[in-house]
């Protein structure tokens, strides 16, 4: 069997710095030679957070990383 993605909306905002999205911390490592590294609880744990990537909230406010070439696969931006 074969499944298409229904719609959804989804906020997203890609992340470059420290302070870009509230829900990315900064790695508490200041010593750790990772530039523009955070990270973000999900429901499945912790991901890591990098230089643009995209965090991406869903319809039941679950949070999730995607790098930018999945996520430019997957969403496109309305207007």
């Amino acid at each position: 069997m074969k499944f298409e993605r229904r719609s959804c909306w989804v906020d997203a905002v890609q992340w470059f710095k420290e302070g870009d999205h509230p829900q990315v911390h900064r790695l508490p490592n200041p010593n750790s030679n990772i530039r523009e590294l955070g990270w973000l609880t999900t429901r499945k744990g912790v991901a890591a957070v990098g230089k643009g990537d995209w965090v991406v909230e869903d319809e039941f406010g679950d949070f999730k990383v995607l790098s930018d070439e999945v996520f430019k696969k997957i969403y496109k931006e309305v207007t």
